[in-house]
């Protein structure tokens, strides 16, 4: 709890790694992902109520990468392997609908109504929901992205090309407008990744590897 900074566990049965969750929009439920350490594998995910205390089991899933909707009805997922992306009810029907595309860490835009992920050939591409077939390519090479608040800009990873002088690995974290436009990097350093927004857009946090010595 960021407010009284008491934190919670929140222990996960089975012989499973728990992978990194989704929130859903109202902040009750907690869906988690399950690994097998054995197999190598996803094995399914759980929802947990934060309010209730309870587990439900996810039914006919297994996949990587989720985020659960602005509606809170329906998330999009990866296939760890293929980099098959989906998109499916959190309850109730199993179906899946099929993206034309292949990437992962797919994101929401704020009104549920477009897609955004880091594509397995290195860019950014979008769809808009439920998937009509067609696939826009985005803002060049990146990965990790996701919609700023008022849905107007995209923040994300991008790995840098061994011609741009840079180590092996290096990324920088960026924004650039959701029309291709405006692009800027926000930092130039060893490798950053994972950026976030704030609620109100005026900040990002990200996660970096540096040396502050």
């Amino acid at each position: 709890d960021l407010a009284t900074g008491v934190r919670r566990r929140v222990p996960v049965e089975g012989n499973y790694r728990a992978y990194p969750a989704a929130w859903s929009p109202d902040g009750n439920i907690l869906m988690v992902g399950l690994w097998a350490p054995v197999q190598n594998e996803p094995r399914g995910a759980r929802l947990y109520s934060i309010e209730q205390n309870t587990w439900e089991e996810m039914a006919d899933y297994s996949g990587s990468y989720m985020t659960i909707s602005p509606n809170g009805r329906d998330f999009v997922f990866s296939n760890w392997r293929t980099g098959e992306l989906f998109v499916r009810p959190l309850r109730g029907d199993t179906t899946r609908t099929l993206i034309p595309a292949r990437g992962f860490a797919a994101s929401f835009s704020p009104d549920g109504r477009w897609l955004a992920w880091g594509g397995v050939d290195g860019g950014v591409a979008g769809s808009p929901v439920p998937p009509t077939g067609a696939e826009y390519p985005g803002v060049g090479r990146g990965q990790q992205p996701l919609w700023s608040p008022d849905g107007r800009k995209i923040a994300g990873a991008k790995a840098h090309a061994p011609s741009e002088s840079r180590g092996p690995g290096e990324s920088d974290v960026y924004v650039i407008n959701v029309d291709g436009s405006g692009e800027r990097n926000l930092t130039d350093d060893a490798v950053s990744g994972g950026p976030v927004w704030s609620p109100d857009g005026q900040k990002i946090a990200f996660t970096s590897r540096r040396d502050v010595s």
